[in-house]
Order: structure tokens, then sequence, then C-alpha cells
């Protein structure tokens, strides 16, 4: 059941490092070594790093869908903003994450969610606009992610634009909140606008598909986890209250 909702790669397994989050690769040694929180991966049946899926109402469970912030690298599995957000509203949620992931890939399994499953709500989190996948549909998902570094910015704009358009295109009765990684906002989306008011698109969309009230914007990264990248609980908790708000 919902074969495209699954990650071979990491399925099932327990590891102690994954990612930036290993003492070899990661940007600050001695935080690493300092953080003072035991940190374990996870990964269940289907290979996203979450518990195992209940058998029945789905539909009723927050999904949440995004790259290796909402996989929650560098943090303990309870400090993950979608296991924050499950504590707070007292609804199970399902993290469908995948450490690289394009927003190619989150806008492809949204899409399958909202047409398959119809969650009542879903937030998703967008990734770096220069990722991309591969066409190729043989290949496992961690295996077809690309890098677009050198495309032009105003065709990383436009990928972009075409996934939140899709989403909002498919979505029938889901609500989709969108949301960011930090600092997304604070560079890219304002070019973002600035770049399609000019044919009128960003405006569209936002009025058309009523995005604007359901967009979580700019927010400061008040932490760090182990890998001193990704955010630690202080920022989940932030970014939570946005999205409680908007649920």
């Amino acid at each position: 059941m919902h074969d495209q909702l699954r990650l071979t790669s990491s399925a099932p397994s327990t590891c102690s490092f994954s990612g930036m989050d290993d003492y070899n690769i990661t940007l600050d040694q001695p935080h690493f070594i300092q953080y003072p929180k035991p940190i374990s991966y996870n990964f269940n049946s289907r290979g996203f790093r979450d518990t195992e899926w209940p058998d029945d109402n789905l539909s009723q469970m927050i999904w949440c869908v995004g790259d290796s912030f909402t996989m929650g690298l560098g943090q303990p599995f309870n400090e993950i903003w979608c296991s924050v957000l499950k504590t707070k509203t007292q609804i199970n949620t399902i993290n469908i994450s995948m450490n690289g992931a394009s927003n190619n890939w989150i806008a492809r399994k949204i899409n399958y969610i909202t047409s398959n499953i119809a969650p009542e709500y879903l937030v998703v989190q967008w990734s770096y606009i220069h990722r991309r996948e591969s066409s190729d549909t043989s290949l496992p998902d961690f295996e077809r992610k690309l890098n677009a570094r050198d495309e032009p910015e105003s065709t990383q704009y436009k990928n972009f634009i075409e996934c939140l358009i899709s989403v909002e295109r498919c979505k029938k009765t889901t609500k989709i909140i969108h949301t960011f990684i930090p600092n997304w906002n604070s560079l890219l989306s304002r070019k973002c606008k600035v770049l399609f008011d000019t044919e009128n698109v960003w405006h569209g969309i936002c009025n058309y598909n009523n995005i604007e009230p359901l967009l979580v914007l700019d927010w400061e990264q008040l932490d760090y986890a182990r890998d001193k990248w990704h955010y630690d609980i202080q920022t989940s908790n932030k970014y939570v209250r946005y999205i409680m708000d908007l649920l």
C-alpha cells in the first residue's frame, strides 16, 4: 500500500549518525562533541525517520513533508518540528522527508498524498531552490538527487513556482500550509516575488489559490543541532507556534 511513499535506501534501519551529522564532516567538531543530547536515527519500514504508520485513519493525521530539516538532522527524534507539532496539538503526524530532498521531490510526494490519502492538513517545508531530481524513475529516490546551482536564478525561481502551483492544483480538500527552511525568505522569496510579479504570476497564485495567508516565511534560526547547520529545539518550537496559528 502506498508504495510511492517509501525510501528503500534506509528502510528499516537504526544508526547513530546521518548526513552532515557526523563527526568527520560536521561544520564544528567541538560543538558536535559538546552537544548534550543523545541522538539515534531510527527509520521505519518505509525508510522515513518516523514511527510505524497505523493501519487506518491516515487522513486524520497531519502530514509533514520536507528535506533534512523535517527529517530532524542533528536532533533527537522528539525535538523534530513534526514531533513537537504532534505533542502540542495531540494529533498524530506523519513525517515524509529525505536528506537532500529537492522541491520537485517534495511536490511529487505531496501530490501523491493529497490525491490518494487527502488528509485534512499537510505542512510542507520547502527546500533549497537549486535542488532537482533526475527524470529516471527507475532509480530509487535517494539516487535521483541532482544539483542545479549552475542554472540562472530566474530558472531556479521558476522551478520553485511550478512546484508550488502543482501542489495547489492537486490538493483537493487538503489544507496545505506552506513554510520554508530557515532564512529562505530573507533573500530568495523577496526576489521570487519581484521577479514573478512582473508577469503577475506570484500575485495570481496567492489570490486565486488563497496561498498568502498560509505562508510562513522569514523566521530566524535561534539555535543549532549537533551538526551545526540544522536547527534545534528552540527553533522547532518557534516554527510550530507559527504552524499552529494556521491550523
